[in-house]
């Protein structure tokens, strides 16, 4: 987010260590008669805790076999991760370059 005339870029995690587990769709597209695979992240209104950031956010769950059941209505069945598991830190503003290679700053 811009604070201060800068952005300022932040370091989203769960505090357990585990993986974030984005709700996605995916298929293969036909554009300009070739077959190329296509990605999309769900997304829908964002928390509380992530209001500060973003307007919106992806769709989170620890849930990863009921989203993938094609048998199930997966959307009706979403159980998201509550935001309490998450933190949030600022990163250093080097992260904004894409020049920057060090993984180091992330520490």
């Amino acid at each position: 987010r811009e604070e201060n005339g800068k952005k300022q870029p932040y370091y989203i995690s769960r505090k357990d260590g585990e993986l974030i587990c984005f709700a996605g769709i995916w298929e293969y597209a036909e554009v300009d008669g070739e077959s190329i695979f296509s990605f999309s992240l769900v997304t829908g209104e964002t928390t509380p805790l992530m209001a500060p950031y973003h307007d919106r956010m992806p769709l989170i769950t620890d849930k990863t076999d009921a989203w993938l059941d094609l048998a199930s209505d997966a959307l009706e069945n979403f159980q998201a991760v509550p935001e309490s598991a998450y933190q949030v830190k600022p990163m250093n503003q080097a992260m904004n370059s894409s020049r920057m290679k060090e993984l180091s700053i992330i520490e």
